[in-house]
């Protein structure tokens, strides 16, 4: 992280930065899986396969945001700036739980994380509704 740091923040300021982190990631993540799959015997293919559907809605989400937003240019003023950012962030949400959603459902809805939490949703919601009203007295 260090060297890119040192080679990207001269350069790209803040922007470098990020890089830097992002690109010491990319290239530690295969020694990760490589530590992991000697210590435990997990193959890199499980992190793969679990990381594929959130990768691929992150995508898509990032698409569809930079697609509907504008370009942040100098001349926005404070309020439209943070009224586009607001609805960027609401936009992104959506996106990326509808992405999540539907490559749940092209899979056949198998057992994981949305599972887990549709039911949990699915009972909230029925607990709510069967509680009897309360009635004022």
């Amino acid at each position: 992280v260090l060297i890119l740091f040192g080679l990207l923040v001269p350069g790209y300021g803040l922007i470098g930065a990020a890089l830097s982190a992002l690109g010491a990631s990319v290239l530690s993540t295969p020694v990760y899986l490589s530590q992991v799959r000697r210590s435990v015997g997990v193959p890199a293919s499980v992190f793969v396969r679990a990381a594929a559907h959130p990768v691929v809605a992150a995508l898509a989400m990032v698409g569809l945001v930079r697609w509907v937003l504008p370009a942040w240019t100098p001349q926005m003023n404070s309020t439209e700036s943070i009224g586009w950012l607001i609805g960027g962030i609401t936009l992104g949400i959506f996106a990326y739980g509808a992405a999540v959603l539907l490559l749940w459902l092209a899979a056949g809805c198998p057992a994981g994380a949305e599972r887990v939490l549709l039911e949990g949703a699915r009972q909230h919601l029925l607990k709510r509704h069967s509680a009897p009203a309360s009635t004022p007295s």
